[in-house]
């Protein structure tokens, strides 16, 4: 028998650093930075660890790289008590990472990112056994084919 979530999640983490300035500097300026935070997060790995925080029983479905900021990610994601049976760490892959430039005199944000093909989540390995019998799905706007997986599967359920 396939184990009951309250939720499961297919889709992104990402391994942030947040650089807190006092204001964004004009093209080509510069401007010291106040802080430097490094937050493991990502839409959907942030909402399930919500959940499990909230005492949901909840599984997160997704890749990792195998850098340092993997590491980050995949530690954080553990504290959190979510199921990871179906986290994939990616060999030679970095993580998804971004860089978040905060205007604390705006609160505005400016995003530099990346993700890598290497951590791409297959429609394949999104089955009706790794979804079991979760009351919610969630998903994101990546990976497209994988999380339409996720749908029809959850759909049929």
């Amino acid at each position: 028998m396939s184990q009951k979530f309250d939720l499961v999640g297919v889709g992104l983490n990402a391994t942030d650093t947040l650089i807190l300035v006092s204001h964004f500097p004009a093209y080509a300026g510069k401007v010291p930075i106040e802080a430097e935070i490094l937050s493991p997060g990502g839409q959907v790995a942030s909402a399930v660890t919500t959940v499990a925080k909230l005492g949901l029983r909840a599984k997160y479905i997704g890749t990792v790289g195998d850098d340092e900021r993997g590491r980050v990610q995949l530690a954080s994601l553990r504290e959190t008590g979510i199921n990871l049976d179906d986290v994939e760490v990616r060999e030679n892959c970095p993580n998804q990472t971004a860089y978040i430039i905060i205007d604390q005199s705006t609160g505005e944000r400016t995003v530099f990112w990346s993700r890598p093909d290497c951590l791409r989540v297959s429609p394949e390995s999104i089955t009706p056994e790794k979804i079991g019998g979760s009351r919610m799905l969630h998903i994101d706007g990546h990976d497209t084919p994988a999380v339409l997986q996720h749908d029809r599967i959850g759909r049929r359920r």
